[in-house]
């Protein structure tokens, strides 16, 4: 059974949403431009992927410890209450994932740092197996997971405006720089998928 099914299927879901909206906005933008500015429609596209991307993490963090935790296996760094682990086993998966959901709610996966460190729970150094799986160099790998995740702080904590004019302009967005950073999501997301399922497979 693949454990992490719901999860992928999820993610798709999420992405497709993400891409779904530069479609309607690029049509927007094509039949009514001078009525219409779309560009903000670009902008909730990379809040959405991002969200999708950082929600991708905890769900393969719970559904990992989750896993683990049943077939006696180890975690790094992740501690469960004693409380917890003598809880009958009607009642364990439960109080587990709603600890994992709990602990990681104020939390966001979406730095390259902070990838790292929810991953390196399961397997050392994932950043080297991503890169081996998608034939990229590492470096590159994060210092384009950053300049996303920097883009979307932009967007959703400074309302992607341009503050050298004063406030009076936004930064430019154009769809195509959208679908490539959705498109990069998705590659780094399903290849951390693909790398937690073979690297625990029982």
């Amino acid at each position: 059974m693949d454990r992490y099914r719901k999860v992928r299927e999820t993610f798709e879901s999420s992405l497709y949403r993400a891409r779904n909206l530069t479609e309607v906005q690029d049509y927007l933008s094509k039949n009514y431009s001078v009525a219409l500015d779309t560009s903000d429609m670009l902008r909730a596209s990379v809040v959405l992927s991002v969200s999708s991307f950082d929600h991708l993490i905890h769900e393969i963090f719970r559904v990992e410890v989750l896993h683990r935790l049943n077939f006696k296996k180890e975690i790094n760094n992740f501690d469960i209450p004693f409380n917890i682990q003598i809880a009958d086993a009607e009642h364990w998966p439960h109080l587990v994932e709603n600890f994992v959901r709990n602990k990681n709610s104020y939390k966001s996966f979406v730095d390259p740092g902070k990838f790292s460190e929810a991953l390196s729970c399961f397997i050392s150094d994932p950043w080297s197996h991503i890169a081996d799986d998608t034939g990229l160099k590492a470096k590159d790998l994060k210092a384009r997971l950053r300049t996303i995740y920097m883009w979307r702080n932009r967007i959703a904590h400074e309302a992607d405006i341009n503050p050298v004019l004063g406030g009076v302009s936004l930064w430019p967005i154009i769809k195509e720089d959208v679908t490539k950073a959705i498109g990069d999501l998705e590659k780094i997301g399903k290849s951390a998928i693909k790398i937690m399922h073979n690297d625990s497979t029982t």
